[in-house]
């Protein structure tokens, strides 16, 4: 498949990299954007703030198909208001997205390897 070039400079950069093999697996939903021409950096090369973000909108859409499905089996006796409803869905997001994006940047240091800006900046 062929990728827009930015995204193939940082493909090559992290197929050379000394890093396990789990992180150099790409999402499907990386390589769907991709070949929409969209260039969404890799999760171990992206920066804190677009990990949060997609991390926190990606994990309350599944924590909230996973409480649907749950739901329906195991039906609430005092199911939660709205407001409690949105409390808990402002803190999953910030809480699962700040998580998982430190989690990322932790693991792009330890591993030493160059931020998705720094990879497009270098010749």
């Amino acid at each position: 498949m062929t990728y827009p070039a930015n995204i193939e400079k940082a493909l090559a950069y992290l197929q050379a990299a000394d890093i396990p093999a789990r992180y150099k697996k790409i999402a499907p939903l990386h390589k769907f954007l991709w070949q929409k021409d969209i260039a969404l950096p890799p999760v171990i090369l992206a920066d804190f703030r677009t990990n949060a973000i997609l991390f926190g909108i990606g994990g309350v859409i599944f924590w909230q198909i996973a409480s649907l499905i749950m739901s329906l089996f195991l039906p609430l006796q005092h199911p939660p208001t709205l407001a409690q409803w949105l409390f808990s869905i402002i803190f999953f997001t910030i809480s699962f997205g700040y998580g998982m994006a430190y989690y990322y940047r932790r693991q792009r240091r330890k591993f030493g390897l160059l931020t998705w800006q720094e990879i497009q900046n270098t010749p």
